[in-house]
């Protein structure tokens, strides 16, 4: 029996929590299907590297929406799938557009890495009347029943997929902005994008009533806000870090102050990493993790909650210990039970197209 063709698109390779679950995805089904990689925007060429080598990709190098050129080639590659997995919400838009234009009637998985309430009410109408899907994937439970909702899924139409983690990966060193060697162990450290959402004023605020200084690693993506955080004496920004996980060992604490997630991924390599941390309480990995750290986590927005917190854990202070790690991730994020469930997805694709 042949593989299954699978085209996965995304805009671009880049830092982020859905990226990286597009290239894990990419990692532990490349064997097990015949996968290509479509990217709609061109991408930096030092993370093209974390795809290099593992399946064939082409990048559109769209530099605007009606491009005829990328529309022909999207659709060219389209009809040479079986499947499309698609991720985040502006690529979705866009190759449906292209499906609309040429009739393309590809099976179409969606991957929704979004939280609920991120969509005007404009977007919407697109999102759920207009956007066509065949099966949907969803990263926590919340939005899963937001979206069955939204677009009337049927429950073996929308699943729940927690995040995979991969067993012995080779970290990814790309390129690292700032110097950590031989410094002591700074307090403080929270991984993010820089902007409004990720509410990082909150995070340094905390730090620097505890602490004397906060290290964020995220790039601008909100000018004001990004301006609003750097200025504040004792916090440093580091942006362009592509990994910032090998740092971890630097620090006491991670922080993540978001006000929704679905993930969120960074509490995640915090706790692989045996880091302890401080979040919020919000998306589908908190609540996973939340049954065996509840200590780490907040439902509250109290600055004297999360101080009174912090000093409990730091009083107490001990790393994340590698048992509960492995175990954790062995039961909650099953690499080969993950791709054992994309499979199934990808199969009942096949079959209903057969139909």
């Amino acid at each position: 029996m042949s593989k299954p063709k699978v085209l996965l698109i995304i805009d671009r390779i880049m830092i982020g929590g859905a990226e990286q679950v597009f290239v894990d995805i990419l990692k532990l089904i490349n064997h097990r299907v015949e996968a290509k990689v479509l990217l709609i925007s061109s991408s930096e060429p030092n993370q093209i590297l974390r795809i290099q080598g593992i399946a064939p990709y082409y990048e559109l190098n769209r530099k605007y929406k009606f491009s005829i050129r990328a529309i022909i080639q999207t659709n060219m590659l389209m009809c040479s799938a079986d499947i499309l997995h698609v991720h985040l919400r502006p690529t979705l838009r866009y190759v449906n557009f292209v499906r609309f234009l040429t009739f393309n009637r590809t099976k179409l998985v969606y991957h929704d890495h979004h939280h609920i309430g991120q969509l005007s009410f404009i977007q919407e109408m697109l999102m759920y009347k207009i956007i066509k899907v065949d099966y949907y994937i969803a990263v926590n439970r919340d939005v899963l029943k937001w979206a069955r909702n939204k677009w009337n899924f049927t429950t073996g139409s929308a699943y729940l997929l927690n995040l995979p983690k991969i067993k012995n990966e080779t970290p990814f060193e790309g390129n690292t902005s700032v110097n950590l060697e031989g410094i002591q162990q700074l307090a403080f450290v929270c991984v993010g994008n820089i902007k409004k959402s990720k509410n990082q004023l909150f995070a340094a605020s905390f730090a620097l009533k505890v602490v004397q200084s906060i290290l964020f690693y995220g790039n601008n993506q909100d000018k004001t806000y990004f301006d609003l955080v750097s200025n504040i004496e004792g916090v440093t920004v580091v942006s362009g870090e592509d990994n910032p996980v090998q740092h971890f060992g630097m620090f006491k604490f991670g922080l993540c102050s978001s006000f929704a997630e679905s993930g969120p991924l960074v509490i995640l390599e915090y706790f692989v990493s045996g880091l302890p941390f401080l979040s919020y309480r919000t998306g589908g990995i908190a609540d996973v993790l939340y049954q065996y750290v509840p200590e780490y986590f907040m439902d509250t927005f109290e600055m004297q909650d999360w101080i009174e917190r912090y000093e409990a854990l730091n009083s107490n202070y001990k790393r994340i210990p590698q048992e509960l790690i492995d175990r954790v991730i062995e039961k909650e994020f099953n690499q080969d039970v993950y791709a054992k469930s994309l499979l199934e997805i990808y199969n009942k694709c096949l079959k209903n197209a057969s139909l």
